[in-house]
Parts: C-alpha cells; structure tokens; sequence
C-alpha cells in the first residue's frame, strides 16, 4: 500500500470548493435583483410625485370644462337676450365673459349688462377696424373716418356711419336681396341658400343649429332689436330711426360700441361662411377621396 501524500492529507474528508464562476454568478443575479427592486422602488415614488403634480391642474381642467359646459348650455339664450338690448354675441367671447353676462341678466341688472358688454367691445375696436379695412378695403376711407369719429367721441358721425356700413358689408357677406341686412326675412332666405352648399349627402349639415358655426350664425336669423320700432321708449339704438333722422338722442358712446360689434358680428359670419365652413367642406372632400 503505498503512502499517502500530504497533501492528500489535507484535503481529505474536505469538500470541494465552489467553483469561481459560480460565485460570480450568484453574486451578479444578487446585484441584479436589487437593482430592479430599486428601481421599481424609484419609478413608484416618481409615479406618485407626477400624481401629486397633476391633482391641481385636473382641478383646472375640470374647472375649465364645467365653465365650457355651463356656457355652451346658456349660449342661445344669451345670445337672444344680448339681441334684445342691441348688442352682438361674438366669436372672442369667453366662457367666463358669457357666464358672467347670463348672471347680470338672471338678476335684473340691465345696466351692468350694458356696462360689461361696453367694456367688451372697446377690447375690440383695433382688431375690429383692422379686420374691416383687411377684408373690405375698398370701404377703409369711410371706415377710417368712423373710428376717427367713434375715437374722438363725435358719436353724431360714427353712429350713422358704421350702421350704413354695416348694411353694405351685411349684403356683401351674405349676398341679401334688396331689403338688405337689416330685414330678417331676406337674412334668413340668403343664409339658408348660402348653406345649402355645406348639407352633407347622408343627411345633416356641417352647420347644424346646434353647432358652433350654427349657434354664432343664428342673430341672422332672430329678431333685432335694431330694427324694431317698438323699441323707442327703452331708448335703445334704432337703424331706421338714426338714418332717417328721426331721432336724435342716439350719439352716446355705448350706441357707437354697439355699431361696432354689429360690424364684428358681419366680420364672424364671413369667416364662418367663407372660412370655416368651406375649409371644413375642403377637408371632408380630401378625405372621403384618400380612402
């Protein structure tokens, strides 16, 4: 029997040591694994941060869009209430502007409505004007001259002037019979031929009454309190009665303001019918052809 070797004494009965890779091995899955439950520990608390961030502005959004539904709901009646005192709804309206406006009329307060609707209209008056000599330039003498008068507050001249104006640009955008602007029997047959052409084949019409486009169309198709001649003991703006001259008392700083917004008025029908509306047809077309 031959001897044993020493160093098989000392390794006898002992078990073998791990091999190197297998250290290693464990070694990096251990790392690996912290490094993803630290990671998914990260990612939880900057989804929780984002959370945190975004609650004030979801109260914004909905906020903002309790104020668009409260508005779209009180819109034409708004609308028909603002006719009544001689003032025009507009495009650049805001939610808030409308509320606010449907408010003062649910109380009664008629001079606060006026006041407000005043202050409206004089944000307006250089996009107005700018507008008006842009897209009817052959007018832009008379229509310097009558924001001349209105900016110097000779409202004898920018009163009749702005209204005959107003009749001209009306019958140029919404090519009306001889009547003219101001007769709602001649608007409502002019408009109702002018949107014949955006009436969908399936039925409907890309300017249903209850759309945008409908809804800030439709003065042209209420009463105005312009033209009606029942209105002289309230002492609101009469058409008929400043160009005829029948009346004298109508050169105050809110009647020349509401001249203005009847001009903005026309302004948004012509965008709406000869814009909007035909951009809208445009693309409908484009589309309906691609598929």
């Amino acid at each position: 029997m031959s001897p044993e070797l020493p160093s098989e004494k000392v390794t006898a009965g002992v078990p073998a040591a791990p091999h190197a890779s297998e250290d290693h091995d464990v070694d990096f899955t251990s790392r690996l694994r912290s490094l993803f439950s630290s990671l998914g520990q990260t990612v939880a608390e900057f989804q929780r941060e984002q959370e945190r961030r975004m609650e004030p502005i979801r109260a914004i959004i909905d906020q903002w869009m309790q104020l668009a539904r409260a508005a779209h709901e009180i819109q034409p009646e708004l609308i028909s209430r603002l006719l009544g005192r001689g003032w025009y709804h507009s495009y650049y309206f805001t939610d808030s502007l409308m509320l606010a406006l449907h408010g003062l009329f649910e109380l009664g307060r008629m001079d606060e409505v006026d006041a407000l609707m005043a202050e409206f209209a004089r944000s307006q008056l250089d996009r107005i004007k700018c507008d008006l000599l842009r897209h009817f330039a052959s007018r832009a003498l008379i229509i310097e001259d009558a924001f001349s008068a209105h900016s110097a507050g000779k409202y004898t001249l920018s009163v009749p002037t702005l209204l005959a104006q107003a009749d001209g640009i009306g019958r140029e955008v919404l090519k009306t019979g001889w009547k003219g602007t101001f007769d709602k029997p001649d608007r409502k047959r002019s408009l109702a031929a002018l949107l014949r052409v955006f009436e969908l084949s399936e039925g409907g019409s890309l300017c249903d009454a209850d759309s945008i486009y409908g809804r800030m169309l439709s003065p042209l198709t209420h009463d105005w309190s312009l033209t009606d001649p029942t209105n002289r003991p309230t002492g609101f703006l009469n058409r008929h009665g400043v160009l005829h001259g029948l009346h004298v008392d109508y050169p105050t700083e809110e009647n020349s303001l509401r001249s203005v917004l009847l001009l903005g008025f026309l302004l948004d029908a012509r965008k709406i019918i000869y814009e909007d509306l035909e951009n809208r047809r445009a693309m409908i077309t484009r589309l309906a052809t691609e598929v």
